[in-house]
């Protein structure tokens, strides 16, 4: 990975968490519970604002993650893949991180579970869209 591949990953990364988190506030609107990930990092034992910093520099890693070892490596193109990206995130999300962190399999509720689904397509669509861009 090259210098400028490396930079372009992280600020597609950024860009990509900015959009999660933000649609994420309006999902309560239609029914879907707000996700408001700052909050949900700061359960972590850190404060809100450092549980922001957290949400952002692991978007960035994720982004890192998926230009490094996925982008070449999964079906289709652009946008797609970063979707498909997102479904797997979302899949080690559900069965391995929540029930970890004590939050239950899946989130332990459906709406929930759903509602992260979104914030996921979200960040993996405009993800692979940026970066393929």
């Amino acid at each position: 990975m090259t210098a400028k591949t490396f930079i372009r990953a992280i600020i597609v990364g950024l860009v990509a968490t900015f959009a999660m988190s933000l649609l994420g506030f309006f999902f309560h609107q239609f029914g879907v519970p707000r996700l408001d990930w700052g909050v949900l990092f700061s359960y972590l034992g850190v404060g809100m604002w450092l549980g922001y910093a957290l949400l952002f520099v692991s978007g960035s890693l994720l982004a890192i993650l998926y230009v490094f070892f996925f982008h070449e490596r999964l079906p289709a193109t652009s946008w797609k893949r970063g979707l498909f990206f997102a479904l797997i995130l979302w899949l080690i999300t559900g069965m391995i991180l929540t029930p970890y962190l004590g939050f239950g399999f899946f989130m332990g509720n459906l709406s929930v579970a759903f509602g992260t689904l979104l914030n996921y397509m979200i960040y993996g669509t405009v993800l692979g869209y940026l970066y393929d861009a």
